[in-house]
């Protein structure tokens, strides 16, 4: 065979892989732009990466439903919990310099860092923190950080009083505070802060030139997404929520250009550009099963699934017979989804300025598809769907609340009676006042709700956040005492608190 024929044999084959390179994209974008409609999102911003080539890396729709303004790869979103897996990437660089070992005791690092259960606290390791499994209620005490001005030392002095729901390492439960915990180990051992070392070690090395931590720094910015989230049957702009005291959890902000690169170095076994950003010993244990996650029936039928675990800040699943390694995120007004399948050396993630919905959900089974050859799912309309058939279930279960209210009662007290301070020793202040003849109950700058009476001395909760509204509990309900006072109240944040009556 000639030089010129191999020559052209070369250019031939080149020519019919970009061509079918170009149909892969052509054929997911056009899936895209009708599902951001059906799913009223106004922007989402999407890249791809196989075989560490870029396939592609761009935006759909605009930065916010009010202009015109488009999203591009460089659009900045809000990536929330996918900030984890940088999190248990940095504490892998400190294991893999001898520093800290995976199962060493978190009191040998954070004193100061206690659970309500004293066995616990001597017990729980670094690797705990990492995979969810402490013991504690699905996002336990959430609200210390949500729209509170406490530092990340005092939101992890006051986890103490957080009471367990179950054995210590008997279930995964989803923690937020734990993984704050997790990242101010960085500080503890280095000198370094979380924010500083993630810089250092991940966004100078990778070129994640546009990549942050703080929200502060996005108002300087040009070309950032904004939050959105429905809203009283209406789609409507939320302000970036500041997560500096939660940050190792959930405080990344960055554009897919940026995310690519650090798809990039986890496919190629943490090496970037020549040089080995994270040893592939960590990546294998962070993609390794830490606990098991349950599938339900319906998931099984619907994808294939076998088996879910989680490993070091990252989920673990399998679909259509390979490991699928990835993670959500969501905040007010911002979904990432961040997927890898190692054996097949294919990554991508998708960026949205709305929540909540399961748009990247349903776009991370379909691109799969694609990569696998499966056929042709229509798996936006799937679960489009199921979330018409949440709202029918939500609204059937909000009319036997209703049935269930005893009309004509009244409250024990008069109103200015249940005005006061109230004090949690875990979540801290609250108050009762009144406005414009209404009882207000006040938390902090998000948790706050106009109270209707709804029967006895139970008010109905209408929250003022739209992100608060959509999972908070409805409902606030104030107790007496013997002598006919006010003792307590309970409200539901993210798990059931009791306020004490304060003298």
């Amino acid at each position: 065979m000639n030089r010129v024929f191999r020559i052209f044999l070369f250019l031939l084959l080149f020519i019919e892989l970009s061509t079918a390179q170009s149909s892969f994209v052509s054929k997911i974008g056009s899936y895209i732009t009708p599902a951001t409609r059906q799913w009223k999102v106004p922007g989402l911003a999407l890249a791809i990466v196989r075989n560490d080539t870029v396939l592609f890396a761009g935006g759909f729709g605009t930065r916010t439903v009010s202009s015109d303004e488009p999203v591009d790869e460089h659009t900045m979103f809000a990536i929330a919990s996918n900030t984890k897996a940088f999190t248990a990437a940095a504490l892998g660089i400190l294991v893999d310099e001898d520093k800290i070992n995976w199962d060493d005791p978190v009191r040998n690092y954070l004193p100061q860092f206690q659970f309500y259960d004293p066995y616990v606290t001597h017990e729980i390791t670094i690797r705990d923190l990492l995979c969810h499994r402490s013991g504690l209620p699905p996002y336990a005490a959430d609200h210390l950080w949500q729209g509170s001005d406490y530092s990340r030392d005092e939101i992890m002095r006051r986890f103490r009083f957080q009471k367990p729901s179950f054995g210590f390492r008997a279930k995964y439960a989803y923690s937020n505070v734990q993984f704050l915990a997790a990242g101010e180990i960085i500080p503890a051992v280095t000198g370094q802060s979380w924010d500083e070392f993630i810089s250092e070690r991940f966004f100078k090395p990778l070129q994640m030139s546009r990549s942050n931590t703080d929200t502060h720094l996005l108002q300087k910015m040009t070309n950032v997404a904004t939050p959105h989230v429905e809203w009283q049957d209406r789609l409507q702009t939320v302000e970036y929520y500041n997560l500096n005291n939660v940050a190792p959890a959930a405080a990344v902000n960055s554009c897919v250009a940026d995310l690519a690169r650090w798809i990039r170095m986890r496919l190629a076994d943490g090496e970037f550009n020549g040089k080995q950003v994270l040893d592939k010993k960590v990546l294998t244990e962070m993609r390794t099963a830490q606990i098991a996650l349950s599938v339900s029936e319906k998931t099984s039928k619907q994808q294939g699934r076998h088996f879910s675990a989680y490993g070091l800040g990252l989920a673990l699943w399998d679909y259509a017979g390979r490991k699928i390694v990835s993670h959500s995120g969501l905040m007010d007004g911002m979904t990432s989804m961040i997927t890898v399948v190692p054996e097949e050396n294919i990554g991508f993630v998708i960026l949205t300025n709305k929540s909540p919905h399961n748009l990247n959900r349903a776009l991370t089974l379909y691109i799969l598809d694609r990569f696998f050859g499966l056929p042709e799912r229509d798996w936006s309309r799937e679960f489009l769907e199921e979330n018409e058939d949440s709202k029918r279930r939500a609204a059937k279960a909000w009319e036997k609340k209703l049935k269930a209210r005893i009309p004509d009662t009244l409250h024990s007290l008069a109103l200015e009676k249940y005005c006061g301070n109230y004090e949690d020793p875990l979540s801290g202040e609250a108050r009762v006042y009144m406005e414009n003849g209404k009882l207000v109950f006040y938390h902090n700058q998000k948790y706050i709700a106009d109270l209707e009476h709804w029967h006895f001395d139970t008010f109905r909760a209408n929250w003022r956040d739209p992100f608060i509204a959509g999972w908070a509990g409805k409902f606030i309900g104030f107790h007496l005492n013997t002598d006919g006072d006010v003792d307590h109240l309970e409200a539901v944040f993210d798990n059931p608190v009791t306020f004490k009556r304060k003298k």
